[in-house]
């Protein structure tokens, strides 16, 4: 049977390019989220308001510390969609038999207790459907598909606005038909050189779409009636089903936002929490956002249920390269300049634009904070990338009388202090004959356990100095955000992951004149 699903009834979403939630005083540094949501067919305003509200409520107000505004993205509510289910109304009202509710059995085979008679005239009513209507609809499918049209050219101008001009952070949150509007926003967005690449990412809830831009994520129930109906009918370019949800009969059509997608008690919803978190971490600020931004990516395998002293945390950009832990992407930047380009310390091309970037970031917050410029003081390090290695391993294992293995230093004393001056990974090891060893320590390891564990001298001698400095600077000369990152979703990280945990400090440096703005 081709056709896999018939049921094309209401469908909620959201829409308009409306006000803001959260508007007060803004800066372009801080780089605000914006998530839109796209409706689909046969919304009302008060439908629009409802979806986005439920956004608004799995969200919240703030992410990873940052405000986050909501909008509407408003589609037509009518269109192909429409007129699909409009054919299959017009059929069932022939015969008095039928119902909805018996086509969706029929068609997912769904058929114990109903008479084969009338499960017989159900399938020869979908088939007889689709044969007479699917050239009439594939010819309005392929008009539509285009959606380039005035709607279109608002939405990119309203995306286009919040990430030029306002230094926002944008998501679009598309249902059904409004993933086709959302699309083709993205393609034009993009071609905007003014446009920030990555500023602007979309996440797809039942998509009658064969792609995500961007490669955003998406989530389609397998008894989706709409798409299975749109597949099955008019073409098979459609993302296959990646969630199974039972078929409800207070909802047939298995297509409505807030009843099957953003439901409580189906597995949908936690996937859409997932996927728009994802998308969250990774949409990078516009470059009309900052001066200057240093990045650390700080690993860390600590886990409650591990022994302490085989902890570590280290920052990936001083990682060097070739050691079980280490490995090279091109995605990880340590400074960006103002008009959005990175660079990595690692890379010897990079080096020497890295130096001079990271002279000029501290020079301008040293007038801020003299620990900016300090060798001794953790924000030093951080804005050098140079951030120390945290490790404690008491059972060592002796080669011979000038190395140990690296399992067999520590980077901290008994009492949790640094050893001075600290060191990062590299400092540790040297190469030889295909194996990284360690110079006998300046003193001997102890044959005890240390009470003081990395995570804890992590948080007290390295991430807390360098947080109490920037929260000073705060709306002064920088914005910062801290992250911890879905290791499953990094795609620069090797899989599997060693770590247990991956945070991500990002500094912004702001533009003097945009400090203080508001919206």
């Amino acid at each position: 049977m081709r056709l896999r699903a018939v049921v094309l009834t209401c469908c909620v979403f959201l829409g308009a390019l409306s006000s803001p939630t959260v508007a007060q005083v803004e800066t372009k540094c801080e780089s605000r989220y914006r998530i839109y949501f796209g409706n689909g067919i046969r919304n009302t305003p008060q439908d629009w308001e409802a979806s986005k509200e439920e956004l608004a409520t799995m969200i919240g107000a703030r992410f990873n510390g940052v405000p986050v505004s909501y909008a509407n993205a408003i589609n037509p509510t009518g269109g192909f969609i429409d007129d699909l289910q409009r054919v299959f109304e017009q059929k069932l009202a022939e015969n008095s038999e039928l119902s909805w509710e018996l086509l969706v059995r029929a068609s997912l085979g769904l058929i114990n207790g109903i008479s084969p008679e009338l499960v017989r005239i159900a399938l020869d009513l979908i088939i007889k459907t689709e044969t007479e209507s699917s050239a009439e609809l594939k010819k309005k499918w392929e008009a539509e598909n285009s959606y380039v049209d005035s709607l279109v050219t608002t939405h990119v101008a309203s995306y286009t606005q919040d990430i030029v001009e306002n230094g926002r952070r944008v998501l679009l949150v598309a249902h059904s038909q409004g993933n086709l509007y959302g699309n083709a926003s993205h393609r034009i967005l993009y071609s905007n050189p003014d446009v920030t690449p990555g500023s602007f990412g979309i996440v797809g809830v039942a998509t009658p779409a064969n792609y995500v831009p961007g490669g955003g994520s998406y989530v389609t129930s397998d008894a989706d009636m709409v798409i299975n109906a749109l597949r099955s009918i008019i073409t098979d370019k459609v993302l296959p089903a990646n969630v199974s949800i039972p078929l409800d009969t207070a909802e047939l059509s298995g297509h409505n936002f807030i009843k099957t997608y953003m439901h409580p008690g189906k597995p949908a919803r936690e996937k859409i929490q997932w996927m728009t978190t994802v998308a969250l971490n990774k949409i990078v600020e516009p470059k009309e956002a900052y001066d200057y931004k240093i990045v650390s990516h700080i690993a860390s395998n600590y886990q409650a249920s591990i022994s302490p002293n085989n902890d570590f945390y280290f920052d990936l950009s001083g990682c060097p390269l070739g050691y079980i832990y280490c490995f090279h992407s091109t995605e990880l930047k340590t400074i960006y300049n103002s008009k959005g380009t990175g660079y990595d310390k690692q890379v010897p091309s990079d080096r020497p634009s890295f130096n001079a970037l990271t002279t000029e970031a501290i020079e301008r917050l040293s007038a801020f904070d003299s620990n900016a410029s300090n060798p001794k003081s953790p924000l030093n390090w951080y804005l050098k990338s140079n951030l120390p290695y945290i490790y404690l391993r008491s059972d060592y294992s002796y080669i011979d009388e000038s190395n140990f293995l690296i399992w067999g230093t520590d980077s901290y004393d008994i009492s949790g202090n640094l050893y001075s001056p600290p060191k990062q990974l590299g400092d540790y090891l040297t190469l030889i004959a295909g194996q990284f060893w360690v110079p006998v320590p300046p003193e001997p390891l102890w044959r005890s356990r240390n009470p003081v564990t990395p995570r804890e001298v992590f948080q007290t001698k390295i991430l807390q100095p360098i947080t109490t400095s920037l929260d000073a600077m705060k709306y002064k000369a920088v914005q910062y955000e801290i992250t911890d990152l879905d290791i499953a979703s990094q795609s620069w990280l090797p899989q599997p992951s060693h770590f247990a945990k991956v945070i991500r400090l990002t500094t912004k440096i702001c533009k003097p004149d945009d400090l203080y703005r508001t919206n």
